[in-house]
């Protein structure tokens, strides 16, 4: 996909806050790192990412498709908290309201 609004989110609405999760340690990270941003909050005062999804399971998942070079990747959509993330394997993420 390439642009947020080609995402698959009901409203198609724009995105709060983007990000590239190729400049984080991992996905999980990177998302919990935006979240924490759009609400101002610390990242520990979030609740655990591992509420909507098992962040392991995230982390490798994204590895895997960005490491196929020439593939089209893939993007998952899951929500968290009061948002929705969308990360695509190209290492761009979006965080929607």
């Amino acid at each position: 996909m390439d642009s947020p609004s080609d995402l698959p989110v009901a409203s198609r609405s724009e995105p709060v806050h983007s990000f590239d999760w190729h400049d984080s340690p991992t996905v999980s990270y990177a998302v919990v790192m935006a979240v924490s941003e759009v609400t101002d909050a610390a990242p520990d005062a979030l609740e655990p990412l591992y509420d909507a999804l098992d962040p392991d399971a995230l982390n490798r998942l994204l590895e895997h498709w960005s490491a196929r070079p020439g593939d089209a990747g893939g993007s998952l959509e899951f929500e968290y908290g009061a948002y929705s993330i969308v990360v695509e394997a190209n290492g761009r993420g979006y965080v929607f309201q």
